[in-house]
């Protein structure tokens, strides 16, 4: 059965699900309006700059490039960077699986990366600063695993060492979080691959990662360190510790990245030791891109409020760990736990589509009109058009 499983071409049946995929985020980002950090970020896109005071710049290039300049500013071309973007990784995710197993394990990936909130519809259908952010980190994931995970060190791993400093600079450039892709690897190095300490390669890397806060720091010279100074604020951590705040970070990593996918990860990294379904170094240098991540955000979640989509990046990495782990135990085509994922997501958007447009499920139902949906937090995504037309109807 394995044998014939390896006859089908998995590259064309991905290639089909990237299709089918796109058609039906192009309908979603076209048919629902912005939501309000959207409009936020619209508001930034229309005023280019090298940096802005609560994010780098990387998401405002994104979509003054992809509507060329805001010539078209209705959602589906402020929003064309993620539809494209997500159809890449897509493909990415397919050519690491394929790196670290087999050609199934990449189709087997896909699948999983499709069925997950986080990417499929909050970086593969809304516009916010991980659109840009996901793709680097999987360029960056993927350059960094032909470089450190291999046996041997060549010319060839030593250009993707460089290209992974290179595409971890551009992730920093969308998020300061990404900076965390140097502790996975660099403890990986020193844990592993110390031979890596003596080559040049390894520390031009890490240069050109510095190199990519140029942008961001001459904006911040000529606005009085605005930027950096809200960044280092929300570092602070310590204190009372609050169970909700953890709870939440926790349920959300759970909802967020599909239940599915994160037990199907925990179960898989737990089988390893029994049964290793994957080479030394490649299931090692997965796991460093997937937990510290992960971990680190519970572990503020203890003392400050998170968001669960900044942890997010950390199950592309895991994702992969479960494909592997699905692709040596399923004797199927497409293996049914894949089928659930896909379902539990098909399910999710449509309940979200039918309350956005037609608000079945309110968040209050109170007789106060000034309550009235106060806890709905799914009017991020409705209301605008309204607003405009009442707003453009006033005389001024």
């Amino acid at each position: 059965m394995k044998k014939d499983l390896a006859h089908y071409n998995y590259k064309k049946a991905t290639l089909i699900v990237i299709l089918f995929s796109f058609i039906i985020r192009a309908f979603a980002a076209y048919n629902i309006e912005l939501g309000n950090d959207e409009v936020y970020y619209w508001l930034l896109a229309s005023n280019p700059a090298l940096s802005y005071f609560d994010h780098p710049p990387m998401f405002a290039w994104f979509i003054n490039l992809f509507s060329f300049g805001l010539t078209f500013d209705n959602e589906l071309f402020v929003r064309m960077s993620s539809l494209i973007v997500f159809s890449i990784n897509t493909w990415i995710i397919y050519l690491i699986g394929k790196e670290i197993k087999n050609k199934r394990t990449g189709f087997i990936a896909v699948i999983l990366y499709q069925s997950s909130i986080y990417t499929f519809v909050i970086t593969g259908i809304m516009i916010i600063p991980d659109t840009p952010l996901s793709l680097f980190w999987l360029l960056a994931m993927r350059s960094f695993i032909k470089a450190i995970a291999r046996d041997s060190i060549g010319k060839n791993e030593m250009k993707h060492m460089l290209l992974g400093g290179l595409f971890t600079g551009l992730a920093v450039l969308s998020k300061y979080q990404t900076l965390i892709i140097w502790f996975g690897v660099g403890a990986f190095i020193l844990l592993y691959r110390r031979e890596w300490l003596k080559k040049p390669q390894f520390y031009i890397a890490g240069l050109l990662t510095l190199v990519s806060f140029t942008p961001i720091l001459l904006w911040n010279k000529e606005n009085d360190w605005a930027n950096l100074s809200f960044q280092t604020n929300r570092l602070s951590f310590f204190g009372e510790i609050e169970p909700l705040y953890f709870m939440r970070e926790l349920l959300g990593q759970l909802v967020y990245n599909n239940p599915i996918n994160v037990v199907l990860a925990i179960v898989a990294i737990a089988s390893y030791h029994k049964r290793p379904f994957l080479k030394k170094y490649y299931w090692k240098t997965l796991l460093w891109f997937g937990i510290p991540l992960s971990v680190t955000f519970l572990f503020f979640s203890l003392f400050r409020p998170t968001l669960p989509h900044w942890s997010a990046p950390a199950y592309f990495s895991l994702m992969l760990i479960s494909a592997a782990w699905v692709e040596q135990i399923s004797k199927r085509y497409i293996p049914s736990v894949s089928i659930v994922a896909i379902s539990l997501i098909i399910v999710a958007l449509g309940t979200a589509r039918l309350q956005i447009n037609h608000g079945i499920l309110y968040g209050n139902q109170s007789d106060e009109i000034q309550k009235l949906g106060e806890d709905d937090v799914t009017l991020d995504l409705y209301g605008w058009s309204q607003i405009s037309s009442k707003f453009m109807q006033q005389s001024f």
